[in-house]
């Protein structure tokens, strides 16, 4: 360091320039540390030494700022020293000193340091550009290229200058003879100054046709990134699509050899061009590897946008890539919201492993918090958080949710954006006072009466305080003096919330208006139920002997009303009309063919809250059982259980319904809903509906899915075992694992577990230290131990793979200890069918000495 210091001090003005691109470019060994490069730009920046530097010298200077990069050059202020270099060499007294590789020399500077010229700075070098080509007939076609190009990434980099850039005498001169000058460019050059004529916006069908008659007379000369800034550039002009078919094959035989960055740009090229084809996913995949996060980012961004449909392969490989390298990936907050939208937009959320994502995600927002603490918590960071809260990476979104308390402006957010924040905050469960804040904006804003669209008041009103949503019922529902189906959906929400006198009555107003009952028609008339239902359909009345069709919408409209009935049971008779809008429905035939599977289980539902069985009822619970498994919610598919279960009503597609337990257990990622509906379907084979042997998977994949076994959890494999299932070797490894306490049970051989415990041999003969797992039973689960002590000795008793038989139980409820009778019942061999004692019984020697 002291001797890099002693040739700075030593060097003469004119020598500053070469000195500094040896040391850049690493010529004289390793790089200088920062605090040399402080130093050379506090000297070059020196009055005396600046008037000594000549405009080449000058020029030369930013160079040595490119080749620091951006970010070192603003950390040692090389920055200040390009500004002033710019201010310099645009000068009248400079500027006919300056030739086209000086003038591309601050250019270049211009894009890479992120400095724009100011407009008189940038006319006057567009000005002396044109000077030189003009004044030299046989101009130089590198030359040339390479200026245009560097016009065309000045563009890129600062929009608001391309217009100045496009209409300059430079630019319409170049585009104006480019046949002649694409004569003596190759292929690398004629794609620099393709980018540049699309940056510029200024590609017309004569140059389309030069661009295209090179390409089919040069395609094979066409390959790497020549190939990629090609296709890239012509991605942008239909004139210029031709080209991507005929580069399609290069593409394909290029496919493993390209890097990522020339990855980013075909497919990008492919997609904004609305020309993908899915055999690019190969190309892509290959590619993963070499890409960086911001070409990757790119790539998904614009995937997203344009909707391409994306196969399971690529969504796989994709995953396992992200998962594997996110660690040691350099990312900014928009490239962390651009990762964690694929992964929502993609159905990915339930495979993503949470706390592979969390850390990185984490350290991004708290850089972020760094640079923008002056700012209020934007827009990126609110669609952030909102998705690490949906892909459960809590540390990640708990310090996003901190930026929320320290930062929060809503004149920052729109009402989408604040809606949007406000649930990922109820989600999270974070500090009240957070939450009051984000409620209070809303409530200001429903004040003001604003608009907001459907899906915001329907988030506001599942969250909603009392407050909130009287204050929703008395902006958004009073004045209705019809409803859609939406505004039934709102109110079914508000009621949740809120029984206040203005509530209630808009509950029965909608009721009325909807579905009217039997019990208010006129003598002698028609049921006026039906003359409603008839009306809401809008069309003539059917009957199931002339079938018509019926209106969806409408239907759904009627169910949406009779989701509010539970709601209403002391202002209506609810029963009532319920069962008159079931009968119509399952007599008229038609309608219930319109009621999708959410429509049905709607109706199942209210039918469990009113407590209303009848034949119709079991119909609905017919119809809906026979169409799974059909795209139904975890949570959704929770209110067909409860309904079966509690309405006691007939399964017919029993391995249906256990399918869809299987996928909603798979699909969720709430615990709770995971346990519920193990616990259903351990009562439905309880009580007969399931055979045991069916169950057997559900239990061991849903116990293994959990993190901890629960009450409710140890409930459900109680039931089962009640009612003749089978603990298997599987089904104790599912249990033991979730206990966090034993490893996996094997056969043969020994398997060491973690705290000293021991598991010897086969697992009729269990050695374990039971002292150690009550202690970590007792720090981090409440599950009684008598459940595992139970396992252990019918293990120890009969080996693994035999059938279970429960005595009755000591205390039926949350604890749900497992008590068994003694002994194993018989087991039999699969391949003889006798009994276990017979195959090894001895043969008899019927003689034989």
């Amino acid at each position: 360091m002291q001797q890099l210091l002693a040739a700075l001090r030593a060097a003469t003005p004119a020598h500053l320039p070469r000195l500094g691109l040896r040391l850049a470019n690493g010529l004289a060994g390793p790089r200088p540390p920062l605090q040399f490069w402080q130093e050379y730009v506090r000297k070059s920046l020196e009055s005396e030494t600046f008037a000594r530097l000549s405009p080449h010298s000058k020029c030369l200077l930013t160079c040595v700022a490119c080749k620091l990069g951006r970010e070192t050059a603003r950390a040692v202020e090389a920055n200040v020293l390009v500004e002033r270099v710019f201010a310099d060499v645009t000068s009248p007294r400079a500027l006919p000193l300056l030739n086209i590789e000086l003038i591309n020399m601050v250019m270049v500077a211009s894009y890479t340091i992120g400095l724009p010229l100011a407009e008189q700075q940038m006319q006057r070098m567009l000005d002396r550009a044109q000077q030189l080509v003009k004044s030299n007939a046989q101009f130089h076609a590198e030359l040339s290229a390479s200026l245009l190009h560097s016009l065309g990434a000045v563009a890129r980099a600062f929009p608001r200058q391309s217009g100045q850039l496009a209409a300059s005498e430079l630019v319409r001169g170049a585009v104006a003879r480019f046949p002649d000058l694409a004569v003596g460019l190759n292929t690398r050059e004629l794609s620099l100054v393709l980018f540049a004529f699309d940056k510029l916006q200024v590609v017309d069908e004569a140059v389309a046709h030069v661009v295209l008659k090179r390409i089919k007379a040069d395609i094979e000369e066409i390959e790497g990134q020549t190939l990629a800034t090609i296709l890239f550039a012509c991605a942008g002009h239909r004139v210029l699509h031709p080209a991507l078919d005929l580069l399609r094959e290069k593409v394909s035989t290029a496919a493993r050899h390209v890097t990522g960055r020339e990855a980013c740009n075909i497919c990008c090229a492919y997609i904004k061009a609305g020309l993908w084809e899915g055999s690019l996913f190969r190309l892509l995949e290959n590619a993963l590897p070499k890409m960086n996060a911001q070409e990757l980012c790119n790539v998904v961004n614009l995937m997203m946008h344009k909707k391409v449909e994306v196969p399971e392969g690529f969504k796989q490989a994709y995953l396992y890539h992200l998962q594997a390298a996110i660690a040691s990936m350099r990312f900014n907050l928009l490239d962390a919201l651009t990762l964690t939208q694929s992964l929502v937009s993609w159905g990915l959320v339930n495979r993503v492993d949470p706390g592979v994502l969390d850390g990185p995600l984490a350290k991004v927002v708290e850089r972020n918090a760094v640079l923008c603490q002056s700012s209020a918590f934007g827009v990126k960071e609110v669609y952030l958080l909102h998705y690490c809260v949906s892909l459960g990476c809590r540390g990640a979104a708990e310090t996003a949710a901190r930026c929320v308390a320290a930062r929060f402006d809503d004149r920052a957010l729109s009402n989408k954006e604040l809606v949007v924040l406000f649930n990922a905050i109820h989600n999270l469960g974070v500090v009240r006072s957070t939450l009051d804040m984000v409620e209070n904006a809303l409530r200001r804003r429903l004040v003001q009466r604003q608009r907001f669209s459907k899906i915001d008041l329907h988030t506001m009103a599942h969250w909603a305080s009392e407050d909130l949503a009287n204050l929703l019922v008395s902006n958004h529902l009073v004045h209705l003096r019809c409803f859609s189906y939406d505004d039934l959906r709102l109110l079914r929400l508000l009621l949740k919330r809120t029984r206040s006198n203005e509530a209630m009555s808009l509950g029965r107003r909608a009721v009325e208006m909807v579905l009217v009952p039997r019990s208010v028609a006129k003598p002698g008339t028609s049921s006026n139920f039906e003359n409603a239902i008839h009306n809401e359909i809008g069309g003539r009345f059917h009957d199931f002997d002339n079938p018509g069709p019926y209106d969806s919408f409408q239907i759904r409209k009627i169910v949406a009303a009779c989701e509010l009935l539970p709601h209403l049971q002391g202002e209506l008779g609810a029963v009532g009309i319920l069962s008159n809008a079931v009968d119509y429905m399952v007599g008229s035939g038609n309608a219930i063919q319109a009621l999708d599977l959410s429509s049905l289980i709607a109706l199942l539902s209210v039918a469990r809250k009113l407590n209303v069985r009848s034949d119709d009822i079991a119909v609905l619970s017919h119809t809906a059982t026979r169409r799974l498994p059909g795209d139904v919610d975890p949570v959704g598919f929770l209110e067909l259980l409860n309904a079966v279960y509690h309405l006691e009503l007939p399964v017919v597609k029993p391995h249906a319904l256990l399918e869809s337990a299987v996928k909603a257990l798979v699909t969720t990622r709430e615990h709770r809903v995971k346990e519920s509906i193990m616990l259903t379907m351990s009562a439905l084979c309880f009580g007969h509906v399931i055979e045991p042997g069916c169950l057997y998977y559900l239990m061991v994949s849903g116990i293994g899915s959990v993190r901890q076994l629960s009450p409710l959890i140890m409930k459900s494999l109680y039931l089962y075992l009640v009612a003749g299932g089978t603990l298997t070797t599987e089904l104790y490894n599912a249990v033991a694992n979730t206990l966090l306490c034993l490893p996996p049970v094997h056969c043969l051989g020994e398997v060491v577990p973690k705290s000293g415990m021991a598991l010897r041999g086969h697992p009729s003969s269990l050695d374990v230290n039971m002292s150690l797992f009550v202690a970590e039973a007792a720090d981090g689960n409440e599950v009684h131990t008598s459940v595992y002590a139970t396992l252990r000795k019918r293990l120890a008793d009969g080996g693994y793979g035999f059938d279970m038989r429960a005595e009755e139980p000591v205390a039926f409820n949350y604890v749900a200890d497992i008590l068994l009778l003694c002994g194993p019942a018989p087991r039999t061999s699969p391949n003889t069918g006798l009994r276990a004692e017979q195959r090894a019984a001895p043969r008899e020697n019927n003689g034989c000495t």
